[in-house]
């Protein structure tokens, strides 16, 4: 009895990991895919409905998971997406910085300078 015990200790060990990977996995995939389609309205609060989870705790296992905030994926998210409008079409800034989630043009700029070095101009005429 006590070797099913211990071989059962063992599995459940096991099983526990494999259970916190996949949530894991879970929670990876439809971060992305949330953040990836939603990016100008995407927020934690939603997305911790989606996956029924409190905002917290979602707040701390995508921490852990990427390494980063759900802010800041979705910052990068936000700007890989105005590089690309800005790279590709003539739109006006301003219309990119409303597509990518910025109501307000001139702090879409100064975020754009600050994690950029340039602004939103000069990388569309570098590109």
């Amino acid at each position: 009895m006590e070797g099913v015990l211990a071989v059962l200790g063992r599995n459940l060990e096991v099983l526990s990991k494999h259970e916190t990977d996949d949530f894991d996995n879970v929670i990876r995939k439809h971060t992305e895919k949330y953040i990836r389609n939603d990016y100008k309205t995407a927020s934690l609060f939603e997305l911790s409905e989606m996956l029924n989870q409190s905002e917290s705790s979602l707040s701390r296992q995508i921490k852990r998971i990427f390494g980063c905030t759900f802010k800041e994926l979705l910052l990068e998210s936000r700007f890989e997406r105005a590089k690309v409008l800005l790279g590709q079409t003539n739109l006006p800034i301003s219309d990119i910085a409303e597509a990518v989630g910025y109501e307000n043009t001139s702090f879409f700029y100064r975020r754009f300078r600050s994690i950029y070095g340039i602004s939103p101009k000069e990388y569309r005429k570098s590109t």
